[in-house]
């Protein structure tokens, strides 16, 4: 069996430099890298902040459709990427 290497240390422990547990992270760009690193961080148990930038103008197919800036399909369209990418 493989050890986690986020493990949070025992209360009161203090962990060697070498062997600090990473408990949280911040990943900057949703794109297809950075949403699978944030993921494999929540998937051993870190706290994954995943920033991306709101998009400034719509594609052609979300203006056909009648969206605007606004839609949540247009600004979260990292949970709907989630919701395809994961099992």
């Amino acid at each position: 069996m493989v050890s986690s290497p986020v493990a949070p240390a025992a209360a009161g422990a203090v962990a060697h430099p070498k062997h600090r547990a990473i408990r949280k992270v911040a990943v900057l760009g949703a794109g297809i890298m950075g949403s699978r690193i944030a993921l494999h961080f929540a998937n051993v148990g870190a706290h994954a902040l995943l920033l991306d930038i709101v998009p400034r103008e719509l594609t052609e197919a979300e203006q056909k459709a009648g969206k605007t800036l606004e839609s949540k399909d247009v600004r979260n369209l990292i949970p709907r990427f989630l919701a395809v990418a994961t099992p």
